[in-house]
């Protein structure tokens, strides 16, 4: 008898951890440029924000200079929304495009996956896709 809330609360512990590795939100170190992305939620939906990265470190009043749309072009690249409107999970979530501030493309079909501690980022420009493997880092 004394067992029950042993085993009730050891399975409300493995809960809290499954629900925890399937969650996307939080800060994500990028694979190249020491980026930081903090992906939160907003909405229904899931959106990435840039946070750091060296280029920020090294300028912190740097412009999206590379940007296809001149009008967008002096708006700072630290804090731009990278994503927005994913939606899906808990492993999971697709939606529209995803831009590159380094490029200043702006990729379709993007996907996220998550599998623990790491996430793939995916988007595509016309026929050819890009894949990123970012990295939990915080």
């Amino acid at each position: 008898m004394k067992m029950l809330p042993a085993l009730v609360a050891a399975s409300a512990l493995l809960a809290a951890g499954a629900a925890h590795a399937a969650d996307i939100t939080g800060l994500w170190a990028t694979d190249s440029d020491n980026g930081r992305v903090r992906i939160y939620q907003c909405g229904e939906a899931i959106c990435g924000k840039l946070i750091d990265a060296d280029q920020i470190r090294a300028n912190p009043n740097e412009t999206d200079q590379y940007n296809k749309n001149r009008a967008l072009r002096s708006r700072k690249v630290k804090g731009l929304v990278l994503f927005s409107g994913y939606t899906g999970g808990p492993n999971e979530w697709t939606g529209g495009p995803i831009y590159d501030p380094k490029s200043g493309d702006t990729g379709r079909n993007g996907k996220l996956r998550l599998n623990g501690d790491k996430l793939e980022v995916k988007g595509c420009l016309g026929p050819i896709c890009r894949t990123k493997h970012w990295t939990r880092a915080g």
